[in-house]
């Protein structure tokens, strides 16, 4: 299973390519997942199926049900802060982001710091949300390094 998240930022190349060999992979057990706010014509022949989003009354049911000392999975925290963020509830936002903050710290990888920089890009407003979303996506997209013992 492979994941491209922001699918509408690829470019036309990286894009047809990739629609090439979602195509190809239709028999294979092996999925390929775009995720784009409004798809590309590059992915016009592979088969989709449209998630939408929680409409705001469901989001902020769905959050009102959360339990202050619920143990909430690192890997959750990213969701629970945009979610949080878009139903008005910066505080929840914020405590999510600290700890997300505490998580991605330990780790100092490029993958995690851009993960809390697009996180953080959510919580601020104008330039300051525009470099947190670059700096983000400059980190997630840097090669990882590997250390040989």
């Amino acid at each position: 299973m492979r994941v491209v998240d922001d699918a509408q930022w690829l470019d036309r190349a990286s894009a047809l390519t990739l629609a090439f060999v979602a195509r190809r992979l239709l028999a294979d057990p092996v999925g390929i997942v775009f995720a784009a706010r409004e798809p590309g014509d590059e992915l016009q022949h592979v088969p989709e199926l449209e998630v939408r989003g929680l409409s705001n009354g469901d989001a902020r049911a769905l959050l009102g049900t959360a339990v202050p000392e619920l143990f909430v999975s690192g890997w959750a925290l990213p969701e629970l802060i945009e979610a949080a963020a878009r139903t008005g509830k910066r505080r929840l936002a914020g405590e999510a982001l600290e700890r997300l903050g505490e998580a991605t710290s330990a780790g100092s990888t490029d993958w995690g710091l851009g993960v809390l920089a697009r996180s953080r890009a959510l919580l601020s407003d104008g330039a300051a949300a525009e470099a947190a979303y670059r700096a983000g996506h400059r980190r997630a997209r840097a090669p990882a390094h590997r250390r040989d013992a």
